[in-house]
């Protein structure tokens, strides 16, 4: 209550128009009711990073505050819009509009139209540099150091973030890459490249992005996506929301004679010609194929939502080096407990033709299964927010993919981007992690999977899939 009462009165006095703040519609320092469903919209936006309740970041929900106070949180909010997705942007709208004489009173709207005006047509630029170790066991390829035969890399990664806005709807962005594979690497070991160029706004009721950038890649809750994609998409809706997309991603449509033939399958869906042939065959490789992806996304609540998706590859006769798709899955997340997320996903691949991992390319056999599929679950506690020295974040997980379930690493990648085999695919095992802010704008994480084969040895020829990464992390 003492707090409470401070913040009223601060605010009372800081404000220039004092006599017109006395003489709103509305009782500036009337409680707002604990049953109001402000509470529970204000406690999304802190949970989504849009509000950090009094700037201590104790704001619970559980306690009745005025509404200069409930309009200061908005007023948070406001300033972080553009952060915000489709669902919360709706939030913020109404409390906008329920606290509209108070923020009037505080100056937030003029505030926020001269930072518009001053905004528009300027360009802010930020960056990050990450340092990180990894090491994998046998049975991951991508992980051979450049000079020895050690599962051992160490990489740098530096990214430089643009972006401008158009006017308060449009706005276009951009991110230069560079990343060295290998500490002491060179050549292709040190890849760099424009990994965003778009231009996203709002038009006819659906949110549009358009360009080379970080689409939505299936995974709703447990995966991650990625750059250097190119294509378009449109989202529709804001509690119910439905995504609709096209892409490509990387590479050049190529025909290649093989010593192998793919994986098949029969009307029944069962797995034939999965003997390798000895004979040449023609194999057309579409690396940088077109992918439909949708998904639909329903807010049960602020703590809970829920999303179904589906992956498609529209040409699937890819070859011994392709990756099929016609992937399906559900996913939930839920919020409601202080400090914690529970997320899961459930997905298989009912492709018709699917090239696996296990055996050897030139041994007499390549195994795969029937509509493979995958799964995981994690529980998040905590969140180490860069801004706050001292503030950390662990996570428990348990991933399983049978082989072909994401030969291409196209659905729900791993954060252990460094390997270029370390994929959502014939892999089962628990992960564990954990994230520090040791200095402001300086992060720390952890992470480790006792991972192993679902179907045999892999093309590296064991079942032993345990990985791990140290990895620094600076903003700016």
């Amino acid at each position: 209550m003492k707090k409470s009462l401070t913040l009223a009165l601060a605010v009372m006095f800081g404000t220039t128009v004092a006599g017109t703040a006395l003489a709103a519609s509305e009782n500036p320092f009337e409680t707002v009711k604990s049953n109001h469903w402000a509470y529970p919209a204000v406690t999304q936006l802190v949970k989504a990073g849009l509000v950090d309740g009094y700037g201590d970041g104790d704001f619970r929900g559980d306690k009745a505050i005025t509404r200069y106070e409930m309009a200061s949180l908005v007023a948070k909010a406001m300033s972080n819009v553009d952060k915000a997705d489709n669902a919360n942007k709706a939030l913020i709208d109404k409390l906008k509009a329920e606290y509209a004489s108070e923020l009037k009173n505080l100056g937030v709207r003029m505030g926020n139209l001269e930072k518009k005006v001053n905004s528009l047509g300027k360009m802010t630029i930020g960056g990050e540099l990450r340092i990180r170790y990894d090491s994998a066991a046998d049975g991951v390829l991508g992980f051979t150091d450049a000079n020895s035969d050690k599962k051992e890399n160490g990489q740098v990664r530096y990214r430089l973030n643009m972006a401008a806005s158009l006017d308060d709807n449009w706005k276009v962005a951009a991110r230069y890459e560079s990343a060295a594979a290998k500490f002491g690497g060179s050549g292709s070991d040190n890849p760099n490249n424009l990994a965003r160029a778009y231009i996203e706004g709002d038009v006819a009721g659906m949110h549009v992005l358009a360009g080379r950038g970080n689409f939505k890649t299936f995974n709703a809750y447990t995966g991650w996506d990625k750059d250097n994609w190119e294509g378009g998409g449109v989202t529709i809706g804001n509690k119910l929301t439905l995504d609709l997309y096209a892409m490509k991603h990387g590479g050049t449509n190529t025909t290649t004679n093989y010593t192998t033939t793919w994986t098949d399958k029969n009307s029944d869906g069962k797995v034939t010609n999965d003997e390798l042939s000895t004979k040449a065959t023609t194999a057309y490789s579409q690396k940088n194929t077109w992918y439909k992806l949708s998904q639909l996304k329903y807010s049960f609540s602020p703590e809970f939502t829920m999303a179904a998706q589906w992956l498609k590859n529209p040409v699937q006769d890819r070859g011994i080096t392709g990756a099929s798709y016609d992937t399906i899955g559900i996913g939930f997340k839920y919020t409601g407990w202080d400090n914690l997320a529970l997320s899961a996903e459930y997905a298989k691949n009912r492709a018709a033709r699917i090239r696996g991992t296990v055996g050897n390319t030139i041994s007499d056999k390549v195994v795969t299964n029937n509509e493979p599929k995958g799964y995981e679950i994690k529980l998040d506690y905590g969140k180490a927010d860069k801004n706050k020295v001292g503030s950390w974040a662990s996570w428990v997980g348990y991933r399983y993919a049978e082989d072909g379930f994401d030969r291409g690493d196209m659905t729900t990648g791993f954060r252990h981007d460094n390997a270029s085999k370390a994929r959502m695919n014939n892999i089962k095992g628990v992960e564990v992690g954990f994230d520090y802010t040791f200095i402001k704008n300086t992060k720390f994480e952890l992470f480790y999977i006792d991972g192993k084969t679902v179907n045999g040895n892999d093309v590296a020829g064991s079942d032993n899939k345990r990985m791990s990464y140290a990895q620094m992390e600076v903003f700016f």
